[in-house]
């Protein structure tokens, strides 16, 4: 196992949100992702840490918004196998059309 730490900027934008992080393995090309798909691995708030362990195999990372029952992704980042440790950053962009999304900086 290895340990997963995501960070959160704090910003204005989207920050009375929380950002739902999933899990899946191996997800299949072409075919829509849906939340019971993945493993639920907890929620950031605004300016705010999580730390989790992850199997050392290849695993994808999606963050999320959820409300009235609605599961939207907003990004998604595919980390390689490795035993090492591994740290991501995101943020909420500014786009209402889209509902502000939280996105992985790379």
């Amino acid at each position: 196992m290895r340990k997963l730490t995501i960070n959160r900027k704090k910003t204005f934008v989207a920050g009375a949100s929380k950002v739902f992080i999933y899990s899946i393995e191996n997800p299949t090309p072409n075919v829509e992702i849906t939340k019971d798909m993945c493993t639920f691995l907890g929620d950031i708030k605004n300016g705010k840490s999580l730390e989790v362990q992850i199997p050392e195999h290849e695993i994808t990372i999606i963050a999320a918004y959820e409300s009235l029952g609605i599961f939207m992704i907003t990004d998604h980042v595919t980390l390689p196998e490795g035993n090492t440790d591994v740290v991501l950053e995101g943020k909420a962009k500014l786009n209402p059309s889209i509902g502000n999304p939280f996105l992985f900086i790379k």
